[in-house]
């Protein structure tokens, strides 16, 4: 969640795996992430470095993929003072 101040953020990856191995921390430069379009303007954008830079209040998609791996998630952008 963006707002109240906080307008750039960076995603920390993570693999699952069966254990014994469990979570794997990864790094970013390993992971490309993209804006999945949806109606309107885009509410963030996504710079070289992969962090997430709030444009304005809404809800984004985010899609990263790592290798064959693709995953989703939700980023809020929230006013200020809400």
């Amino acid at each position: 969640m963006l707002g109240n101040g906080i307008t750039i953020a960076s995603p920390r990856p993570v693999a699952t795996s069966a254990a014994p191995v469990g979570q794997v921390f990864l790094s970013g430069d390993l992971v490309r992430y993209r804006v999945v379009p949806g109606a309107g303007a885009p509410v963030v954008r996504i710079s070289q470095d992969g962090a997430i830079e709030a444009l304005h209040p809404g809800t984004a998609t985010i899609e990263g993929r790592f290798g064959k791996s693709v995953d989703r998630f939700e980023v809020i952008v929230r006013e200020e003072n809400q």
